[in-house]
């Protein structure tokens, strides 16, 4: 090879060196995508943050909201305002009801058109926190440790946890307050120990995270001896037809518990139907007895009249059971019962009378001309 083409080979490997190979390009990278909150209430702001590294020069970064139904986009450009490649988008409207959730994703396209975009990724909308909780033991001695573990998540979504959510815990009627925090699973765990004074509490629940929150009530009993509790089971008492008219055959149902940790001897269940008419309905039943944790179902039936009316069930109505709480013994609802509608005249009967209206006419019309003897007028 002489000098001169020495100098080509030199001069084509360095142009090779210098010059990008389009198959050679690396695509911009996306990495440590998040977005705060977590899972945003309605009508809340989301900030979307990503990791972007662009070897091909400063990338243009867009995350792509696109609001749950129906599937409507919107980008909004992310910067870099600290140049640490942290790209941060402005604050994006979660949307409003009816929405219930967006999908997203990040892309960045560097100046020579090398494109890089994530998996599309779900953010669910919420409004409550569904809180679930257990008490051990549920009925306990004065002064006795419990131990109480629960979940919350979102609106009912058990793929949604609401992780790191603060949770409060309140006894009604006595000072005892505390909390703890839901861990990335959205459970919970805590202790702590029962009033001093024998009754029957209530121990609510609550968790808030910003402005979504949610509640749930547990019982607690605390009791020296084993005792009976008698209540009216929870959702129960049904009035059935939910839409009653006056003079139709109403249904009342309702389940009897023993809660209490001894058996319970035979007791007598009051069941009164009442209105500004007075009694409508006033039923006893004998119940034999329950075990512990057992159930009784009993039912009624009572013709309806026109007005506002009451249920009620009392459970041991004659105080014949020395029950761990006397205060839970009555269950109520309220309904109300429409008056008979107007009857109007059938369609046949109508005919019928316009039909005996002709008739009539026509007769008074003939004995007319028979008394004038059938003659007309000049």
């Amino acid at each position: 090879m002489g000098s001169r083409g020495l100098a080509f080979l030199i001069l084509l490997v360095a142009l090779v060196a210098v010059v990008p190979i389009t198959s050679r390009a690396v695509n911009p990278t996306i990495s440590n995508v998040t977005w705060t909150p977590w899972v945003p209430a309605h009508g809340e702001y989301v900030t979307v943050e990503a990791d972007v590294s662009s070897p091909g020069g400063p990338p243009n970064v867009t995350a792509s909201w696109c609001v749950l139904p129906p599937f409507t986009c919107i980008p909004f450009m992310m910067l870099d305002p600290e140049g640490d490649g942290r790209y941060t988008s402005a604050p994006i409207y979660a949307a409003d009801e009816p929405f219930t959730g967006a999908h997203f994703n990040v892309s960045a396209v560097d100046p020579g058109n090398n494109l890089t975009f994530t998996p599309e990724i779900y953010v669910q909308f919420a409004d409550t926190i569904t809180v679930d909780a257990t008490l051990t033991p549920a009925v306990a001695q004065p002064g006795e440790s419990i131990g109480v573990i629960g979940s919350a998540i979102y609106q009912n979504n058990s793929s949604v946890p609401a992780k790191f959510t603060r949770v409060d815990f309140r006894i009604l009627g006595t000072p005892s307050m505390w909390f703890t925090v839901t861990d990335g699973t959205g459970a919970f765990a805590s202790n702590f120990d029962a009033p001093l004074a024998v009754e029957s509490y209530i121990l609510r629940i609550t968790a808030t995270n910003r402005t979504i929150s949610g509640s749930e009530d547990r019982t607690l009993d605390v009791a020296i001896v084993s005792r009976p509790d008698l209540i009216v089971a929870s959702g129960s008492l049904k009035v059935d037809p939910n839409s009653i008219t006056a003079g139709q055959t109403v249904a009342i149902s309702v389940g009897i518990q023993n809660r209490g940790t001894a058996a319970a001897g035979a007791f007598s269940v009051l069941i009164t139907v009442s209105g500004p008419a007075g009694t409508g309905l006033n039923r006893s039943w004998l119940v034999p007895g329950l075990a512990v944790g057992g159930r009784e179902n009993l039912s009624a039936s009572w013709v309806a009249t026109e007005g506002v009316w009451t249920v009620t069930i009392l459970v041991d109505a004659a105080h014949q059971i020395s029950e761990i709480s006397e205060s839970n013994n009555v269950g109520e609802q309220s309904f109300g019962v429409a008056g008979s509608p107007q009857q109007a005249p059938s369609v046949t009967l109508m005919v019928g009378v316009a039909l005996l209206g002709i008739g009539v006419a026509a007769a008074a019309a003939f004995a007319y001309r028979r008394r004038t003897g059938g003659k007309k007028a000049p």
